[in-house]
């Protein structure tokens, strides 16, 4: 601090010392700070150093006392002796639930019984696309001035998740709903409700009696239909009183065209106004 206001300890020299858990002093040196007020140094751990706490003080040389200190912890790496693996369907439409299994298992091959385990299911939207159809959109997206965009406020996140044991075989059966994934809108007469493809992405950890974990996670496709629905607009501006022209297409899940399917259409309109200051 100089004339009641704080500046940067340049170039000035600062005394490092370590100590080990047992309270020894294990290096010291005598270092020149940079001009930010910063000193760098490397202190190696010999093999049979203690385990434990370590102590990293800063002093200014003839000073009695530390300006600053911090710890760091020294322990024996173990790697972790054991697997695990989840067992998920390739595809979920929207009626099925989510059933899957997850295995902890130690190298030698014996089962994780008891062992703590914790999943999450996540969602990613999907893109769907078929080079017949190049010009059809398929799923949630807005197209915005000359560029496009997926529509991200709902494409991703945290669906559900669980913490428990795995059973006597090593193994948690997950059999759960999948919720709450619809893309809503509320207009003026009614609420719309619209389920996009996902791509469901199971992440399941589990737990030795250390508390080290290995995590797996496996995806699964999520077609809330067994058609898809595209959509093209021939014009993305147009004048006033002039008439929008939309093109729609449904097709199977090979991108073959799909007859006798009953749609419904909303057209919403949004009013953008902005605030001039």
């Amino acid at each position: 601090k100089k004339n009641g206001h704080f500046s940067s300890f340049e170039s000035k020299s600062v005394q490092v010392a370590v100590r080990d858990s047992k309270g020894k002093e294990v290096y010291s040196k005598s270092i020149i700070s940079s001009y930010q007020g910063g000193v760098a140094f490397t202190y190696p751990i010999s093999k049979d150093s203690p385990l434990g706490h370590y102590t990293v003080s800063l002093t200014s040389p003839g000073a009695t006392y530390q300006f600053s200190s911090d710890t760091f912890q020294v322990e024996e790496f173990r790697p972790v002796n054991f697997a695990v693996d989840v067992e998920v369907p390739k595809q979920l439409s929207k009626k099925d639930k989510l059933k899957a299994k997850i295995i902890g298992k130690y190298l030698f091959g014996a089962p994780m019984t008891g062992a703590k385990v914790k999943y999450s299911i996540l969602k990613k939207q999907k893109s769907i696309y078929f080079q017949d159809h190049s010009d059809y959109s398929f799923g949630n997206s807005f197209y915005y001035d000359d560029y496009y965009q997926d529509n991200t406020e709902d494409s991703s996140g945290y669906l559900s998740g669980e913490e428990s044991e795995l059973n006597a075989k090593g193994e948690y059966l997950v059999d759960t709903k999948i919720e709450n994934i619809e893309s809503k809108f509320t207009t003026s007469d009614s609420d719309i409700s619209i389920v996009d493809p996902y791509t469901l992405l199971l992440e399941a950890s589990v737990l030795d009696i250390d508390g080290k974990s290995v995590t797996k996670t496996e995806s699964v496709s999520y077609l809330p239909s067994d058609s898809f629905v595209g959509l093209k607009c021939q014009d993305r501006y147009q004048g006033m009183e002039q008439p929008f022209k939309f093109g729609i297409l449904t097709v199977d899940k090979d991108g073959k065209a799909v007859t006798g399917k009953d749609l419904k259409v909303h057209v919403i309109y949004n009013d953008w106004s902005s605030v001039l200051s």
